[in-house]
């Protein structure tokens, strides 16, 4: 079928396939479907929203100057860009308790773009996360951001992956993961890899594991708060810089998420 802005989407049982024309725009929520194909044409853009809940594949291929937002809401997931010529895409994930979810940017055309930015909060359950930013072409940028709050007996297996390539010079990247461990049982466990060809780059990363500062909570309650009610304000701050940077579209849907349930009942 077409919609008004000459998106063209087919739709099976198994796979979805998406032609985004040159110039064109539009938001498109994805139907449940197993894998997905994405073709952005040059300096299209387009907003994904992806619910859906069974694990699912998707490629997108972005051509020169083309623009995608890939928001992600609680599903397990393997997700790949190629990434054109001047093209950008900002993947936006929240990641739900025992989801499998791996992202990749290859960065493919000279000028290219990526973020990924990732957000969980669990109270129980596994999270496997992987992040991927290979970098093909010259003076390309990635920044990956993770942030997460694990409570009770949550776990979380976090994956990273940059590389540069020996001819992809002045390229910028970095990779950060933070987690903030509420409960006694609560695990986070990194695994961040950098793999540079060329001395023409700058990359950084950052990790941290760490539980809450008791001192903050003993300050929040003396101002009048119980313990659950100064550990959500901290886990509020925690999350608001990344926050910030969502998409508009689930922004609001992902700060009502940001409170441990069951934290309050102290």
């Amino acid at each position: 079928m077409k919609n008004n802005n000459r998106i063209e989407i087919e739709t099976g049982s198994k796979r979805t396939v998406i032609r985004i024309p040159d110039n064109a725009s539009s938001t498109i929520e994805l139907p449940n479907t197993r894998d997905v194909l994405i073709i952005a044409g040059k300096q299209s853009r387009a907003t994904i929203i992806d619910k859906m809940q069974k694990m699912h594949n998707v490629e997108i291929f972005m051509k020169e100057n083309s623009i995608i937002i890939y928001n992600t809401i609680n599903s397990s997931s393997s997700k790949k860009a190629v990434i054109g010529k001047n093209a950008s895409v900002k993947w936006m994930e929240y990641y739900n308790k025992n989801s499998v979810s791996s992202t990749t940017s290859i960065l493919d055309g000279i000028g290219a773009e990526s973020k990924i930015l990732g957000i969980f909060l669990h109270d129980s359950g596994k999270t496997q996360i992987t992040t991927n930013s290979i970098h093909k072409a010259s003076r390309t940028n990635a920044e990956i951001i993770i942030r997460g709050v694990l409570n009770q007996s949550a776990k979380n297996v976090y994956k990273a992956l940059v590389r540069v390539d020996t001819k992809a010079l002045q390229c910028k990247s970095s990779q950060e993961y933070n987690a903030l461990l509420i409960g006694n049982e609560s695990e986070a466990v990194a695994f961040p890899v950098i793999e540079i060809e060329n001395d023409d780059v700058e990359c950084r990363h950052a990790v941290s594991i760490g539980k809450i500062d008791k001192e903050k909570i003993f300050y929040l309650m003396s101002r009048g708060l119980t313990e659950g009610q100064a550990k959500n304000v901290m886990i509020k701050g925690f999350f608001e810089h990344i926050l910030n940077r969502m998409d508009p579209n689930i922004r609001m849907n992902l700060s009502e998420m940001t409170s441990i349930r069951g934290i309050d009942n102290d």
